[in-house]
């Protein structure tokens, strides 16, 4: 079994990956100018909930992932909070910025 996720695995996920693509694409270039002024919806609590937990499973596949190979923890953790403080901040910076484009 193991070998058939391992032979479709990254197919699946470029299929996915394009799929997506296409999907904002087609969104950005449509002309819907009657939501442009609307404000933005809150989320409910389920959305977030249920990002949160998403979230989580992938923190979980990630740390049973690094489990299984022969790196250090201590510096993968490292590297991997160190990357995302990063592009967060630069988001943040790059969002401030911009302002509303």
């Amino acid at each position: 079994a193991s070998q058939f996720v391992a032979d479709w695995d990254h197919w699946i996920a470029f299929v996915l990956l394009v799929l997506l693509g296409l999907h904002m694409i087609h969104n950005g270039l449509r002309a819907d100018h009657a939501t442009e002024q609307e404000k933005p919806g809150q989320h409910s609590f389920w959305i977030l909930a249920v990002t949160a937990l998403a979230t989580s499973i992938d923190a979980l596949a990630v740390g049973v992932g690094l489990a299984f190979v022969d790196v250090n923890i201590f510096l993968a953790a490292g590297a991997i909070g160190l990357a995302t403080m990063t592009m967060v901040t630069l988001g943040t910076l790059l969002g401030r910025a911009l302002g509303a484009v």
